[in-house]
């Protein structure tokens, strides 16, 4: 469920599609109309909690019409909800449907009154790669949206092993040992601001994954838990990293800082 849950701005539609398939539908038109009516709530403009309650109305009543799936129904009103919410709590990172639009001076403010927290908070995830990360190199002079991180704001941190990632040039590739660091921060035009995930890569030795181009990707979430790892837990639920990254296949795999956010030497 979690591929779904908007990470990287998926298409919503599809997300409640393929749950509403998995329904063993008797009648393809109720299960076809089921499918339009989640959409149609959750693309709406009302609030969350709406959006919630109108959903579970159309599981039962549609229960009740045909055999679909009560499963099915609950994981379709569940990836609809979880995908489009954006509430108080902790968990908003997951979805940002509505960035704010803010100055360099602003997103640096928000992110020092976070940085303190967002650095403890990924240090429970117990991992030696990780430790210290924001006394880095860092290679942006603000926070910026990365629209391949779901529309947040990230800084772009790396490691003393990855000295030229900031030169590197087209062919040429980061030692083994590089780690580069993305944290983020999720700030919404109504004025949310909640910690977002720790994205990671770790050049790994040549030959270790020929998959992945040596790349090892790791998602730690604001509490320290872990979303996924491509050498250890939860591998699949970060697979569609690398995936991302082929398009700078030139630059080693490695999408840099955009322009107007380069420190200037």
């Amino acid at each position: 469920m979690q591929n779904l849950i908007c990470l990287h701005g998926q298409n919503r539609a599809g997300a409640f599609h393929s749950y509403a398939q998995s329904g063993e539908s008797r009648d393809p038109g109720v299960a076809c109309l089921f499918k339009a009516a989640i959409i149609f709530i959750v693309t709406s403009g009302v609030r969350a909690n709406l959006k919630i309650r109108w959903a579970i109305q159309m599981l039962f009543l549609f229960n009740r019409l045909n055999s679909i799936s009560v499963t099915a129904l609950v994981m379709s009103v569940f990836a609809a909800t979880g995908a489009i919410a954006q509430s108080n709590s902790d968990d908003a990172h997951l979805a940002i449907e509505n960035p704010a639009d803010l100055s360099k001076e602003e997103a640096l403010r928000v992110y020092e009154s976070l940085q303190r927290r967002m650095g403890r908070g990924y240090a429970a995830a117990q991992m030696d790669i990780l430790l210290n990360y924001q006394n880095w190199p860092l290679f942006n002079d603000a926070p910026y949206i990365s629209a391949t991180h779901g529309q947040r704001f990230v800084n772009s941190y790396a490691n003393r092993m990855a000295h030229n990632y900031g030169t590197l040039q087209p062919g040429e590739k980061l030692p083994m040992g590089s780690v580069l660091a993305k944290d983020s921060v999720t700030v919404t035009d109504e004025g949310n601001i909640h910690p977002g995930a720790l994205f990671v890569m770790e050049k790994l030795a040549d030959g270790a994954n020929p998959d992945t181009a040596d790349w090892r990707y790791i998602m730690v979430m604001p509490d320290g838990s872990l979303f996924g790892d491509t050498m250890g837990a939860r591998a699949r639920a970060v697979a569609y990293c690398h995936d991302c990254h082929e398009a700078v296949a030139d630059r080693d795999y490695t999408f840099f800082v955009p322009e107007e956010y380069v420190v200037k030497n």
